[in-house]
C-alpha cells in the first residue's frame, strides 16, 4: 500500500492489484476504486509504529518529489506538461517565507531526480536554506513543521503520525476520484492543503512561532482524523485486529 490506493483518479494498478485478488488490504478506504474487488480496511502496522519526539526542533522541512519528464503511464501525478510549473512553485515557496523563518527551512531532496537540479536553484536564495541527508523519516520524527509538494505516501505518515503539516500543489498536479476529492477538500478548508506554494509560504510565515498552537485546532485535527480513517488508518493493537481477521479467513476454507 502507499499514496494512490482509494484516491487517484487514473490508478494504473488496479486490474492486477484489485481485480485479480481474492482481496486488498487497504489502509482505512473500502470504497469501489476503479475494479470491483473485496476491500479489507485494516491498520497498517507500518504506520502504527510511527512516533513523534515529544519535543521536536524547531526545523520546518520540506520533502521534495521529482517526476519524469516523459509519460510512461498513465496515473494522476504530475505529467510533462506541468513539470515547469511545478518545479517553480517550490522556489515560489521557499522565497515567499520570511528569512528568518527561511533559516529554518531543511529540505529533504528527492530520492531520484531524473536528471533535474532539484537543490541549485534554493542555493540561491539569501539566507538559502539546508539540505538534509537524513531520511524523511528521522526528519518528520523531529521537526516542528513538515512541508510537502506532492500528494505522497509521505502524506499520509506524516499525517497518520500527527506530524503538523502543510502541503501545495496545483489541482491540475494530482486529481482524485470522487470518493478521496471530499477528504483533500476538507484538507483545503482548514488550511493544511494549498493550491498556491505562496499562499502556504504565508500561513507559515503566520504560525511559525506557535506551530502547536494551530495544529491543535479543534477543526484541524478532525480533518486530520477524517484523513486517517480513509488512508492512514493505525491502532496500538492492530496485531490483533490482524488476528482477527486472518482467523476468519481461515473459517471460511
Amino acid at each position: 500500500h502507499g499514496s494512490g490506493y482509494g484516491w487517484w483518479l487514473t490508478f494504473p494498478f488496479g486490474k492486477i492489484e484489485y481485480a485479480n485478488t481474492d482481496g486488498f488490504i487497504s489502509w482505512g478506504w473500502q470504497h469501489r476504486h476503479g475494479y470491483d474487488a473485496r476491500i479489507i480496511p485494516l491498520p497498517s502496522g507500518m504506520l502504527s509504529k510511527l512516533r513523534r519526539q515529544s519535543q521536536p526542533t524547531d526545523e520546518i522541512v520540506l520533502v521534495l518529489n521529482s517526476f519524469p519528464a516523459y509519460v510512461y503511464r498513465l496515473h494522476s501525478v504530475v505529467f510533462p506538461g506541468h513539470l515547469s510549473h511545478f518545479v517553480q512553485s517550490r522556489l515560489d515557496f521557499a522565497a515567499a517565507l520570511d528569512p528568518g523563518v527561511r533559516q529554518r527551512l531543511v529540505i529533504k531532496r528527492p530520492p531520484v531526480s531524473y536528471g533535474a537540479d532539484d537543490w541549485e536553484p534554493f542555493s540561491r536564495l539569501n539566507p538559502a536554506p539546508r539540505t538534509s541527508d537524513e531520511s524523511s523519516s528521522v526528519l518528520r520524527e523531529r521537526c516542528s513543521l513538515m512541508v510537502l509538494d506532492h500528494a505522497g505516501t509521505a502524506l499520509i505518515e506524516a499525517l497518520s503520525s500527527k506530524c503538523p503539516t502543510i502541503a501545495f500543489w496545483h489541482p491540475t498536479a494530482f486529481q482524485f476520484c470522487k470518493e478521496a476529492s471530499p477528504i483533500f477538500e476538507r484538507l483545503c478548508d482548514v488550511g493544511i492543503l494549498f493550491s498556491d506554494a505562496k499562499a502556504a509560504a504565508e500561513r507559515i510565515n503566520g504560525i511559525a512561532q506557535d506551530v502547536t498552537t494551530w495544529w491543535q485546532d479543534v477543526n484541524r485535527q478532525e480533518a486530520v482524523s477524517e484523513f486517517n480513517q480513509k488512508f492512514g488508518l493505525r491502532s496500538d493493537s492492530w496485531r490483533s485486529a490482524w488476528e482477527v481477521w486472518l482467523r476468519g479467513e481461515l473459517r471460511r476454507f
